[in-house]
């Protein structure tokens, strides 16, 4: 039986793909990260730039509870995550120099990567692009708004966020 607590770890194994995949001639590497808002401040590896860059970052936000367990004939798991991919940004940069250097060479390629890796693990059902609504973070944290709060990396950043609409089917491992 599939097990909505089965995502995180299927969600690692995607960001393991990604990485594999990643342009080689990129110095950083995408980290992954999941938990919740609170307990990716604490992240040891995050904290700590000068030894493990933590950009570009992509992170799942997981706060899933028992009461929100969906199942589809006892077999299949259903879950709708909140992805962040994120990056360092030059405050200085106007929207267009935001597109040109961070979105478009780092923030879209990782995630039509991750959303490729994604739909061809064996454990997830495929993902459609009606599946899901992307939102571009333009110096995520500077803003005095609703972003600033929910930015609690501290960092000025980038972000590209996916929130999924429609659910996401966890199947069983095959045997």
């Amino acid at each position: 039986m599939a097990d909505i607590r089965d995502f995180p770890a299927i969600f690692e194994e995607i960001v393991t793909s990604v990485r594999a995949r990643w342009d080689e001639a990129e110095a950083t590497y995408p980290l992954c990260e999941y938990g919740t808002y609170w307990e990716l401040t604490k992240v040891e590896s995050l904290n700590n730039e000068a030894e493990n860059p933590k950009y570009p970052l992509i992170w799942l936000v997981w706060e899933a509870n028992e009461s929100e367990r969906t199942y589809e004939a006892d077999i299949i798991a259903k879950v709708k995550p909140r992805i962040f991919i994120a990056t360092h940004t030059n405050s200085d940069y106007t929207s267009k120099e935001r597109h040109v250097n961070n979105f478009r060479p780092i923030l879209y390629p990782l995630w039509d990567l991750f959303l490729q890796e994604m739909n061809n693990h064996s454990q997830l059902g495929q993902v459609h692009r009606e599946d899901y609504r992307d939102f571009d973070h333009l110096l995520w944290g500077e803003s005095l708004g609703y972003q600033k709060k929910e930015n609690v990396l501290f960092d000025t950043l980038d972000a590209l966020e996916v929130k999924f609409i429609n659910d996401i089917r966890i199947l069983p491992e095959a045997c």
